[in-house]
């Protein structure tokens, strides 16, 4: 996907581009399958991108549970953030040494907890090592740092949701582990765990969602892959996975092909249709920015029905947009045109929509009429059948 938006997904042109920002932090979430002979931490220690530190996904959970990374409770979360020196005012981009794998991960734990300014870098280390670029084997220096957590409970389904909603059919819910794990033609990575799927539940193994070199695929291709797997986007969706790793990377997927359509789309209303000149009109990652926050304001409320937005004052079907005025001039300005007297603003009541899970939109909020909902932990205990 080559729109760099720091809540979704950044190139690793768009991170070199950044390294010396005084608020820039990166974590290397590398983590490998059970029965993976690799050590995650040995292989950050080995070599890791400048200032990267290092996010145990296994650690930073609720050991609590005996099931394998459910969500860490919120005093744990913040006090292992201190600690790594990662707080309010950062700009976060995580990766992982698979290219596209357990970054997503934690990309999705950062907005469970209310943090929205984190990306996943696009094809991770191996890109970034295939580039020839800078590494190092050297931890940080690290300063403590405060981080202000709200946790989004809408974007958690526990095993009864799940369950209720596999019988109703009110949601899609897809799968992303391996084509022959769905089907249950082998055994799960983890013992005891029974083979098959979810009843009424859908597959799209993530790594149909990669290119060859572990990117993400464009929108329209996005989509492609969505409908092939027979998932109907106009229906809230909860992803579910094994042990809610991978579950993340179809989130990511949605989100952000949803922030890639919503420019091309504001694009295409101020008669740009040529996307090399719409991208080279948005330079400016501030105005990426605040569209990026105003998509995820709408999706982390758990926006029930087709949100709209509105510019001009004319109705673009499938967005819900927030803070528009400012927005509004914000792109007039930069698109060079006159900014309108007038400005309609979208608005719902939040109080009046269900809870959901992982937030995204693989296309744009008209694909998807709710938040995604990632069957993030309990839910991945879900009965299989």
């Amino acid at each position: 996907m080559a729109l760099d938006d720091p809540r979704t997904l950044v190139s690793t042109d768009w991170l070199a581009a950044h390294m010396k920002d005084p608020d820039l932090r990166i974590l290397d979430a590398t983590y490998f399958m059970p029965g993976d002979p690799r050590d995650a931490k040995a292989a950050y220690d080995a070599a890791h991108i400048p200032g990267a530190r290092y996010f145990d996904i296994d650690e930073i959970s609720d050991h609590r549970s005996d099931l394998p990374h459910m969500a860490p409770p919120v005093e744990k979360f913040m006090s292992r953030m201190r600690a790594m020196g990662v707080g309010d005012g950062h700009q976060v981009v995580v990766y992982d040494a698979e290219g596209l794998f357990s970054a997503a991960r934690v990309w999705w734990l950062f907005r469970l907890m209310g943090q929205m300014d984190i990306a996943v870098l696009d094809g991770g280390f191996p890109k970034w090592l295939a580039e020839g670029r800078e590494v190092e084997d050297m931890a940080p220096m690290v300063r403590d740092r405060h981080m202000t957590v709200r946790r989004q409970n809408q974007m958690v389904k526990d095993v009864t949701q799940v369950s209720a909603a596999s019988k109703l059919g009110d949601y899609e819910i897809v799968d992303a582990r391996a084509a022959e794990r769905f089907a249950g033609e082998v055994d799960e990575p983890r013992p005891g765990l029974r083979k098959g799927h979810i009843p009424g539940s859908k597959s799209l193994p993530f790594k149909n969602l990669l290119k060859s070199d572990g990117t993400m695929l464009d929108p329209d291709a996005l989509r492609a892959a969505f409908a092939a797997a027979g998932v109907d986007l106009s229906k809230p969706v909860i992803t579910t996975c094994g042990s809610g790793v991978t579950a993340a990377i179809l989130s990511l997927a949605r989100q952000g092909g949803q922030v890639k359509q919503a420019l091309q789309q504001i694009g295409a209303n101020h008669g740009i249709t040529d996307e090399a000149e719409f991208d080279a009109c948005l330079e400016n990652s501030d105005i990426r920015r605040a569209i990026s926050a105003s998509v995820a304001a709408g999706d982390d409320a758990g926006v029930n029905a087709t949100p709209t937005l509105f510019l001009n004052g004319e109705q673009l079907e499938g967005y819900e947009w927030r803070q528009w005025p400012a927005m509004q001039a914000m792109l007039d300005e930069a698109l060079g045109e006159d900014a309108p007297e007038t400005a309609t603003e979208a608005s719902m009541d939040e109080a009046e929509t269900p809870a959901m899970t992982d937030e995204g939109d693989m296309s744009g909020e008209s694909m998807n009429s709710d938040t995604e909902s990632m069957d993030e932990t309990e839910g991945e205990a879900a009965p299989q059948q």
